[in-house]
């Protein structure tokens, strides 16, 4: 009901209901409490959820880096060279293939990613609008890969040839110089595809020889675009816990430091980022933004110590206790998600769940990071050492 405020000596009367709706009937305000009742739900729902691009790459990508200089997991043909270096592959002077067919996906809407660039020809100020004959694909879609020249700089990292003085610009012409530059964030492709069948096939291709020509490539990624739910003490568990990881798993500062592994029970991806890690020490981390998910019925590795700040500051920066003691995962509230003790450690032991997310815990000299511990071999007891109870001598 609407009141001109001309009319009334009182403001007031402009909020109190009015006669119509003071006599509407009990049905009807019950029904309308009901509907913003729901209105509230599905608000909370959409708190706890939303859609965006989950990386699914180490699911579903075999050796997206060529670790170790592999080609492992990847079907090559070229018509001239090509080799792997540097976390690298190259093929130069002529044409080439080389893919991967996954299979078991959910269909919907992916994102695959690499760096890489091609190169039409000897590198020179003539050849930078050459066309680029070279595509990264994703089943039927595909898309030109980047050009050399678009990350053209006036600085090198060693192992550059100049295109032009004036104004000075350079591109890499190495299979190191090149590793510099993807790992410094360049050339960086992403195209968009969906499946439709269960199947994608991602892949490099140029069908076009050109003397000189180059391409290489690192780093090839997956994201799924799909439902990702808010961390709770429902969908993140402590699931196994190493503390004297001495020389088995390398973390991501290229060291062996401590790790838990976190376990998600439901059916949507958790997120990580901006949970807090802390202690019975008191120690804490707030995880940074875009440190990731917990896949969906699956698993993560946090790791502690040592520096890493070439991929974010994405370890722990505090030590688990040798002695033992307590971990514990909590919200941006403080709410504490997940919590769990540990006993002292041994080398090359770890502290995990009998089944994942189960109740019971053992010793087991089997770990297995970011996986099932369906695996494991666990220990029932711990003996005591034994006792030399006979004098040495000669046998």
């Amino acid at each position: 009901r609407l009141n001109n405020l001309s009319n009334s000596s009182n403001p007031l009367e402009l909020f109190k209901p009015s006669r119509t709706l003071q006599t509407l009937s009990k049905p009807l305000i019950l029904m309308i409490k009901r509907l913003f009742s729901l209105f509230c739900v599905l608000c909370c729902i959409g708190l706890c959820y939303a859609e965006e691009w989950v990386d699914v790459t180490s699911q579903y990508v075999t050796n997206p880096k060529y670790a170790g200089n592999s080609k492992t997991g990847w079907v090559i043909s070229a018509s001239y060279k090509e080799d792997t270096q540097f976390g690298c592959q190259e093929f130069f002077n002529g044409t080439f293939n080389m893919y991967q067919t996954i299979t078991g996906l959910p269909n919907g809407r992916y994102r695959i990613g690499v760096q890489g660039y091609y190169r039409n020809g000897w590198p020179s100020v003539g050849n930078m609008n050459g066309t680029v004959t070279a595509y990264i694909y994703g089943n039927s879609t595909q898309q030109r890969i980047n050009s050399i020249y678009q990350e053209t700089t006036d600085y090198g990292f060693g192992g550059t040839i100049s295109i032009s003085d004036n104004p000075k610009r350079v591109v890499p012409h190495n299979m190191e110089c090149a590793s510099r530059y993807f790992a410094a964030g360049k050339y960086k492709n992403l195209m968009e595809v969906t499946v439709t069948n269960g199947t994608l096939k991602i892949g490099v291709k140029n069908d076009t020889s050109v003397d000189n020509n180059w391409c290489i490539l690192t780093n090839w990624t997956l994201e799924q675009y799909m439902t990702v739910a808010e961390p709770t003490s429902a969908n993140v568990v402590i699931n196994e816990i190493q503390v004297s990881n001495i020389d088995q798993y390398i973390d991501p500062s290229g060291n062996y430091g401590g790790w838990i592994e976190v376990y998600n029970p439901t059916s949507a991806p958790v997120r990580l980022d901006h949970c807090m890690v802390k202690d019975h020490k008191g120690h804490a981390y707030t995880l940074p933004s875009g440190y990731g998910f917990i896949p969906a019925m699956g698993y993560r590795n946090i790791w502690f110590d040592h520096c890493d700040r070439y991929n974010g500051y994405t370890q722990v920066p505090f030590k688990l206790d040798m002695k033992g003691g307590t971990i514990m995962l909590c919200d941006l509230q403080g709410s504490v998600l997940a919590q769990q003790d540990y006993p002292a450690a041994l080398h090359r032991i770890s502290y995990a769940r009998t089944a994942n997310g189960g109740d019971a815990w053992s010793m087991t000299g089997t770990p297995t990071p970011e996986a099932s511990n369906a695996g494991s071999q666990l220990g029932s007891e711990q003996v005591d050492a034994p006792e030399v109870d006979t004098d040495g001598c000669l046998f």
